[in-house]
């Protein structure tokens, strides 16, 4: 009987310590992450009982929810006609239903072990930047252009915007406990945290990503608002702003041209909307509406139930081919918004599913005032309209499991705001 405790012990201890391993690799190798959820599974599987598992499950019933979707994915593959690309599609979407039901163990998690989460995660973040920076200079040493340190050439993890996805969290996550729990941090810690954030950010303005940019100004502005309300100091909040948008300007105008020069690029396809954008074009803006508009024209014949799990990249590309959208075509685009993929390919049941899973946990996290699901479901939600995140290894990681871990949260104290906190 000792000897069975003791395996169940050390099972849930390894599963737990695996999912801290899991928060501190989202930022770096992607490559690991399938093997430390393959692990993680496996000891889940060892130590199963269905019974607990059941109770622990309807305790945080609103897993269900995200359950359902990649359920509906799998309803789906009945009427596609490429089985291959539906089957892979799945296996990539098997966070959704593995990450439910393996945090659901944990049922509600005491908050030292949220918060070792979270550093782990913020430590992963900070270690990424890092390694990107030495691989900048190194690469900078050698061709000798200030390029190496922009966009694609700095990443080298994570898409961009994905990675800027990631910083993002992580700064609000910094900011909730130095500005919107101060009590929880003493001034040492406070200082470096404050530090991080603006590393952060920084690193996000070299990053380029206009969605990443739009989320990181958006994150400051809410927090100096909260700031004020609570303090009720114009100058110290008028003065913090002024600060951010001097930082800002700064980097944006005078040391990052490769910024201005994606800014420049979106403004003027906006303002030239009028006139026919390039088919042939790659460049993101330009791209984006045009898939836009090509999966908006799929989904006028195939509203109601879209054209399945295992065909929506096939028919995207016909759709392509149809329109003589070149770009799109050889680079093989989805529908970069999330959606909008998700709505052709399973039509309008998985629409309002989906839609679902971002509104039924806003509408509980604020009521329990818990700010930080609130940012991170509005973080996803500002990146699914401009990418198609449950498509690639870096998004539907990220949300499956922060999502599933802050829902089991989402009636923490540590983590909820109410007008008596200071």
């Amino acid at each position: 009987m000792k000897r069975e405790s003791f395996i169940t012990e050390f099972l849930a201890k390894s599963s737990y310590q695996l999912l801290v391993l899991f928060s501190f690799c989202i930022p770096l190798n992607k490559k690991i992450i399938p093997f430390i959820i393959g692990t993680s599974l496996l000891f889940w599987l060892l130590h199963l009982d269905l019974k607990k598992e059941t109770r622990n499950l309807m305790n945080n019933k609103y897993l269900l929810l995200f359950i359902s979707l990649f359920l509906l994915y799998c309803f789906g593959i009945i009427y596609s006609t490429n089985l291959q690309y539906g089957i892979g599609d799945l296996i990539l979407k098997l966070p959704l239903l593995i990450f439910p039901l393996i945090i659901s163990k944990f049922n509600h998690l005491p908050f030292d072990k949220l918060k070792t989460f979270f550093y782990a995660y913020i430590f992963g973040c900070l270690i990424a930047c890092i390694i990107c920076i030495i691989h900048a200079a190194y690469d900078y040493s050698i061709n000798n252009s200030l390029l190496a340190f922009f966009y694609g050439h700095l990443s080298i993890f994570h898409h961009p915007g994905y990675f800027a996805m990631y910083l993002n969290f992580a700064s609000f996550i910094l900011l909730f406990f130095t500005v919107f729990k101060s009590n929880l941090l003493n001034n040492n810690l406070k200082y470096i945290s404050l530090s991080l954030v603006v590393f952060f950010n920084i690193f996000v303005i070299f990053l380029s990503s206009k969605t990443g940019i739009g989320v990181a100004v958006l994150i400051l502005l809410c927090t100096v608002l909260y700031h004020f309300l609570i303090h009720k100091n114009l100058l110290r909040s008028s003065l913090i702003l002024l600060s951010i948008g001097t930082l800002f300007y700064l980097f944006q105008y005078i040391i990052s041209n490769p910024i201005n020069h994606r800014f420049s690029e979106t403004k003027e396809v906006i303002e030239h909307k009028a006139v026919a954008i390039d088919t042939k074009s790659t460049e993101s803006t330009e791209a984006r509406i045009l898939v836009w508009e090509a999966s908006i024209d799929i989904l006028k014949s195939n509203f109601l139930f879209g054209v399945g799990t295992g065909d929506v990249k096939d028919v995207l590309l016909e759709k392509y081919k149809e329109k003589g959208m070149t770009g799109a075509l050889e680079e093989k685009l989805n529908a970069h918004n999330q959606f909008l993929q998700t709505f052709i390919a399973l039509g309008l049941p998985g629409l309002l599913l989906l839609m679902a899973s971002f509104v039924v946990p806003f509408v509980l996290a604020f009521k329990s005032r818990n700010f930080i699901y609130m940012a991170f479901l509005l973080i996803v939600f500002l990146n699914f309209l401009t990418e198609s995140m449950l498509e690639t290894v870096s998004g539907v990681f990220f949300y499956a499991f922060f999502n599933s871990l802050l829902m089991i949260s989402i009636n923490q104290k540590e983590l909820s705001i109410y007008s008596n906190d200071k």
